[in-house]
């Protein structure tokens, strides 16, 4: 039995998605671990990137997890991202004001923060994605086992 829920939106669209949530995650917890090694702002876009390169494998094998699940997930990941992503840019933006030049880590951490941001912009648009799949799915007409519309 194939469990896979046909999505409103094509696979192609929603694997080049997920995998630009994936590439922006994985790509900011490289420079923030290059930079000023910042382990809550790793874990979270790490647990993004990962479930990112999850959602892409049952993509790949036609085995999508229902879009209630993918509509929490992706929220969290897109608050997460967002909001710490923005915190801090703004608080590393605040601390080097006054002073002449950016520091090196300074400026790496500014660059992967606004790499999470990219990321969780694209796990919002994949939520609302979801929200639009769930909404399809609950008004479509429910079917018995034998196959007559109830």
């Amino acid at each position: 039995m194939n469990n896979y829920f046909p999505s409103t939106t094509s696979h192609g669209t929603l694997l080049g998605l997920r995998i630009t949530c994936f590439f922006f995650a994985i790509a900011a917890v490289i420079v923030c671990r290059i930079g000023n090694p910042n382990y809550i702002a790793i874990g979270l876009t790490g647990g993004s990137s990962l479930w990112s390169l999850i959602h892409l494998i049952l993509l790949q094998l036609r085995k999508a997890p229902h879009a209630g699940f993918l509509v929490a997930l992706d929220l969290f990941a897109a608050v997460t991202n967002i909001v710490f992503g923005v915190l801090v840019i703004v608080g590393t933006a605040c601390i080097t004001s006054g002073s002449a030049t950016i520091l090196y880590s300074s400026a790496l951490v500014i660059a992967s923060s606004a790499l999470q941001v990219v990321a969780g912009v694209a796990h919002s648009i994949s939520f609302v994605f979801a929200c639009r799949d769930v909404h399809v799915r609950r008004r479509a007409p429910s079917y018995d086992f034998a196959g007559r519309e109830k």
